[in-house]
């Protein structure tokens, strides 16, 4: 019989390993007889190499090629048939759609309507099935009782010739020729050894003497001396160094392995000193005289180590024994030069690229440049110290965004970082390392001799720099560099990984503050053209110093450690001759680097200084100085500075007048009716069209919108503040778009509107709405797809109505998590899944029958799981209210939306004419309401718990309690007020007003 593809199935996501597996374990001339077919009319004998290539992304979404390079085969079209073949095996098998589809109702032939079914091949063949059932037994009763034996015995017969399968009888066991008695089992022990089948190994086991463990077990354990068991070995050669030995494998079989480890030349330090010598047993294995506490390489083998590098380089290709050689012997350095196993990664690499394709390895590119690196060793007289067994430590932790690097030094409290270039897009992996490299190069001659403690969140990072390179070249480069720096200090760097939460350096690598800005290059030019050149920047970072006219970065003084500062802190610098230095400091230290620069007597010095106001105090003592100035921008102007943002510095071009600009622009379109004070139409909410009074957006949308913005600023790293002397920050934080706010919400306070809340949708509107959800059910023409929306709906509105659940929240319910009370009175819901819920909490609530059925939630739960049933549909497990595809004919595996639930809806309403601005959130309102003025005790917090509301506050705004108690209360106490219009008078002038009571005395 020919398989062919089923409907709808396909291999998209699905693993491929079975498909793998099944071609690997066939032989390669392996015959299929039949192929199974993707269209039952096209056998695959038919398509071409190209075809069969297009079929198979289609079935899988991969290309063929990469499966081909997975089984090490070539391409060809019989092989590509074969595996398409098993494709559609596999397929068949995995490959079935989610979700379920919905059939037409078949009616039966009573004209009830009971399950759907396909074709009815089940029915016909369960009938086919009784009637032979029948009929054997029918047969049965037709025989006699020897007729019966004679069958057991023929039976016994068959399965006697099958391995391990006899007979359950003694008197069929006796006819059998076996070597033992079946017998013995039952009547007396049986000698197991007799039994025994050797499946694997080279030893038949159990050997004669296999009491031999017993016998010691029971004689010689024992406390004192005793014989210890004697064994007889084979002697055996060696075949990889020939030579005779014993073959102990067997009694290796009864050793518990318990490996212990050498000491290794890394513990040689430890042991001796200068002037001792060592010496072994094994002659080969001895050290020379110990004239120096150090690791040196020895002149022969450095000599041979040479003449081999030159071999190689002296070629444009080299065969791979070559190469493994000169791994090999690179390897061997490694405690004369650490990281050899660093500067021998793209030999390694093309080693493993020559394993592969069995040709000569080309010398170019970095595999030559890293060979001839190892050149340094021809006039390199040095070696490895003794490192001395006293710590002298540092610990420091590293970290890095996308747009900064931090660092901090624990022993010193003391934090610095700097910024990425604007352009750097590197991985994250990459701008970790570097920003070790930066740290360790900003300390400098700080580490030197000491044992370095270095904390950071990159487990690549650590397990790089512990295994001393990995697959990134780039990566390797830093770790390089690096090594270099540590062994130019004498530092015994080590990595710690820590989670990020708990790196102290997270906070520095993240920061951001407005005084890192730094001149534009228009603003850097007009004052080289008019004060320059410069010499020096006396504030600034790696990142923001200023450039000469040559393009290069001044020599700079910098706030803490920097790979390129000149020094740290200007403040303990002499800048006394300093030629003509410039400097853009920091507005609260202005001030304070007027006094040093005067302390200093420095002769001429370009500062750069904003007008601020109010007037500081150093304002009078700057002008004091000023030979000239020019002016680099105004307020209100763009494109003098370029502030430091997660992007890099950036020019200040967003301005509060811009944001400005953008919300009228956004008001003009808004849709709340804005009054006039003498408009007829004052206070009213509605959309009046006879009315011209102009649209605006509510008060709220703005404040939503501004907000929104902030957000928008601040992720592109220009903080939380507006800064009105450096014109630069975040305008939407600006005081200019606070005062736009604030006149939005007095205009509209003066027009009488109030913030909507929407109305909630109460029960007689509910069952408005399911009773026409009913009317609809009992059309005759209703299609399959209509059918399932009508009863999922109703089923919906009800339980939320009264659950007081979320949309979304029920949308995600699954049918396991529905519970039958006793005696069927009410289900019981334990949600685990929604927008508050978390760490295992649940969100159990109880919904019982009640007599009007057009809206009991459990009787619509009942007739939506019996309706979708009928439609051949089951809930029983899953998602208990799913969504349609868009076809109207599938039924997704997926929840219901608050999106889905929210068109339903106001779909219902506005067929029903009712639509007052209901939404699905509101029927948690209504419920709110209804539960509230139906008499439970409203401070025992009950309502909140069914309704999920953590607050009193939110309870109280969205069920609106306190105005109804309150406007009731109050209206009553008036209205009684009035009717003893005299008391309040009467009491007041006798308890409140003292001025007319008479003194005591």
């Amino acid at each position: 019989m020919t398989l062919v593809l089923k409907p709808k199935h396909s291999l998209l996501g699905k693993s491929l390993l079975p498909v793998i597996m099944e071609l690997k374990s066939n032989q390669p001339g392996m015959q299929i007889d039949t192929f199974a077919r993707l269209k039952k009319d096209h056998p695959l004998e038919k398509y071409s190499l190209e075809e069969l290539k297009v079929e198979f992304n289609r079935l899988t979404g991969e290309t063929i090629q990469s499966l081909l390079i997975i089984l090490s085969q070539e391409e060809s079209v019989d092989l590509v048939r074969k595996i398409m073949h098993f494709l559609i095996l596999h397929a068949n098998n995995v490959g079935a759609p989610k979700g379920q589809v919905l059939t037409e109702i078949a009616p039966s032939a009573a004209g009830s309507s009971g399950p759907c079914t396909g074709n009815g091949d089940g029915a016909a063949n369960l009938e086919d099935r009784l009637k032979g059932l029948e009929q054997n037994v029918s047969v049965l009763k037709s025989k006699s009782g020897e007729q019966k034996v004679d069958d057991a015995i023929r039976q016994s017969e068959s399965m006697r010739r099958k391995r391990f399968h006899f007979h359950p009888h003694i008197p069929e066991w006796e006819k059998e020729a076996l070597e033992f008695s079946p017998l013995d089992i039952p009547r007396r022990d049986l000698d197991i050894s007799k039994c025994w089948v050797n499946y694997r190994g080279e030893f038949v086991l159990p050997p004669e003497n296999v009491l031999l463990a017993e016998s010691i077990v029971e004689n010689d354990l024992e406390v004192g001396d005793c014989v210890p068991p004697h064994l007889i070995l084979p002697l055996t050669v060696e075949h990889t160094k020939p030579r005779l030995c014993h073959d102990e494998r067997f009694l290796n079989l009864w050793v518990m392995d318990k490996p212990f480890q050498l000491d290794t030349l890394k513990e040689v330090p430890r042991l001796v000193g200068r002037n001792h010598f060592m010496a072994s047993v094994d002659d080969k294995s001895g050290y020379d005289h110990v004239r120096k506490l150090a690791f040196l390489l020895p002149e022969e083998k450095r000599n041979r180590f040479a003449e081999l590098r030159d071999v190689i380089l002296s070629e444009d290709s080299v065969d791979i024994n070559t190469l493994q050689r000169f791994a090999g012997k690179c390897i061997s350095f490694v405690l004369v030069v650490p990281a050899s196993r660093l500067y021998s990664r793209e030999v390694h690499r093309a080693i493993g690229m020559a394993e592969r394709n069995s040709r000569r390895v080309e010398v170019v590119g970095a595999l030559r440049e890293e060979i001839e690196f190892w050149k340094f060793l021809d006039n390199w007289n040095g070696f490895v110290s003794w490192r001395s067994e006293r710590h002298l430590q540092i610990s420091l932790a590293t970290d890095s965004s996308g747009y900064k690097w931090g660092a901090l030094v624990f022993s010193q409290k003391e934090s610095f970082g700097d910024f990425w270039g604007i352009d750097d897009k590197r991985p994250i992996h990459l701008k970790e390392g570097d920003a070790l490299l930066n740290a360790l190069l900003s300390l400098g001659k700080q580490v030197e001799n000491h044992r370095v403690d270095a904390y950071v969140d990159n487990k690549a990072l650590v397990h790089v720099w512990e295994n001393q390179g990995g697959k990134d070249v780039r990566f390797n480069n830093i770790m390089k560099s690096i090594f270099v720096f540590t062994e130019k200090n004498n530092v015994d760097l080590k990595l710690h990984f820590i989670p990020s939460g708990d790196n102290a350096a997270d906070g520095p690598s993240r920061s951001l503050s407005f005084q890192d800005c730094q001149l534009s290059e228009k603003s850097w030019s007009e004052i080289q053209l008019a004060y320059g050149p410069h010499s020096v920047d006396l504030m600034a970072l790696d990142s923001n110093v200023m450039l000469n006219e040559r393009g290069e970065k001044l020599r700079h003084f910098t706030q803490g450690p920097s790979p390129l500062s000149s020094g740290i802190n200007v403040f303990s610098q002499d800048v006394s001759l300093e030629d003509n230095p410039y400097v853009f400091p920091p507005f609260c230290l202005i001030s304070v680097l007027l006094k040093f620069l005067e302390s200093q007597r420095v002769r001429k010095c370009t500062v750069v200084v904003p007008e601020i106001v109010p007037t500081p105090v150093w304002w009078p003592l700057f002008w004091l100085y000023v030979e000239s100035f020019i002016v680099l921008g105004n307020k209100g102007d763009t494109g003098v500075l370029k502030l430091p943002s997660k992007q890099g510095f950036v020019l200040d071009k967003t301005t509060p007048y811009h944001v400005q600009m953008f919300l009228i622009f956004k008001d003009k379109k808004g849709k709340t009716k804005v009054h006039d004070i003498h408009c007829g139409y004052l206070g009213k909410m509605s959309d009046v069209s006879e009315c011209s009074c102009p649209k605006r957006l509510a008060f709220g949308t703005v404040q939503s919108l501004i907000g929104q913005l902030k957000t928008v600023f601040e992720d592109l790293g220009l903080g939380k503040d507006w800064d009105r002397n450096l014109n630069g920050g975040n305008p939407a934080c600006a005081p200019t778009v606070k005062k736009y706010l604030k006149a939005i919400k007095k205009e509209q306070s003066i027009a009488h509107i109030v913030p909507k809340q929407a109305k909630p949708l109460f029960l007689s509107k509910l069952k408005a709405i399911c009773c026409y959800i009913d009317e609809n059910l009992q059309s005759g023409s209703l299609g399959v797809d209509k059918r399932f929306i009508y009863l999922r709906d109703q089923a919906f509105f009800k339980i939320q109505f009264f659950a007081g659940d979320r949309a979304n929240d029920l949308g995600q319910c699954i049918a396991q998590e529905a519970k039958c009370l006793p005696d069927n009175e009410g289900l019981l819901f334990s949600h685990m899944v929604g927008k508050t819920l978390s760490n295992g909490q649940v969100n159990q609530f109880t919904i019982f029958r009640i007599y009007d059925k057009s809206v009991c939630p459990v009787h619509g739960l009942e007739t939506c799981a019996a309706g979708v049933k009928s439609l051949g549909i089951d809930i029983s497990s899953g998602y208990l209210f799913r969504p349609l595809s868009r076809s109207g004919k599938e039924i997704l595996d997926a929840p219901l939306s608050s999106s889905v639930v929210y068109t339903r809806l106001k779909h219902y309403l506005a067929v029903l004419g009712v639509d007052q601005g209901e939404t699905p959130h509101t029927l948690r309102s209504g419920c709110t309401i209804s539960l509230a003025l139906s008499g439970l005790d409203q401070s025992s917090g009950v309502i909140m718990n069914h309704i999920g509301w953590a607050t009193k506050s939110t309870f109280e705004r969205y069920s609106r309690i306190s105005k109804i108690a309150d406007r009731g209360v109050i209206g009553t106490a008036l209205a009684g007020v009035a009717s003893r219009e005299g008391d309040a008078e009467r009491k007041f002038l006798k308890f409140g007003d003292d001025s007319n009571l008479k003194p005591f005395l």
